[in-house]
């Protein structure tokens, strides 16, 4: 919330759109790609890596990924 908002709607910087409303499967392959970094490379194949997502997502299980992502697709 306090980078993408209390409603997913505010863009933090570095240019990552808000993330209401965008599709569930696309924003779940991202969460995943953010908790699957491989800190030995520095980054990940889907976007650049990032320690904050990194620490956010790190004990997230799939299901609460595919929960969360749902969540935020239907926020409007």
């Amino acid at each position: 919330a306090l980078c993408h908002g209390e409603k997913g709607q505010k863009v933090p910087t570095g240019g990552v759109a808000a993330l209401a409303g965008r599709d569930a499967v696309r924003l779940a392959l991202e969460i995943r790609a953010y908790r699957d970094q491989d800190e030995r490379v520095g980054a990940y194949t889907m976007h650049k890596d990032s320690r904050v997502m990194k620490d956010e997502t790190s004990n997230l299980s799939d299901k609460e990924i595919s929960a969360l992502a749902k969540y935020i697709s239907g926020i409007k």
